[in-house]
């Protein structure tokens, strides 16, 4: 089930089109986004998406990292007590101690 929020931003819409920034990031300008750490799994139905995001914010010169978990379904790095989600914790921390210091 959504949350809450989610549900609020879905109703927010209502009816409305569904590409404006305020509704998805894909139809956004990332210029000045900080660097981006996008970790999607290649059985993700939004992989397209992901990818598309990570081109459109390197184009226009964000710092962008798309990890890709072969063969990995939606939030994979929450899949609690898997190599899988331990890989991606650990990229993730790589990834803010590089970027935070």
């Amino acid at each position: 089930m959504p949350s809450r929020e989610m549900r609020e931003h879905i109703e927010l819409l209502n009816g409305a089109d569904h590409r404006i920034p305020s509704a998805s990031p894909l139809f956004g300008d990332p210029a000045g986004l900080p660097p981006l750490l996008i970790q999607v799994g290649t059985a993700e139905l939004q992989l397209s998406d992901s990818e598309g995001f990570a081109a459109a914010a390197r184009a226009a010169g964000v710092d962008v990292t798309l990890s890709l978990g072969e063969g990995l379904p939606h939030v994979y790095p929450g899949m609690r007590n898997t190599p899988e989600a331990a890989a991606a914790t650990d990229e993730i921390a790589a990834f803010l101690r590089k970027h935070l210091g």
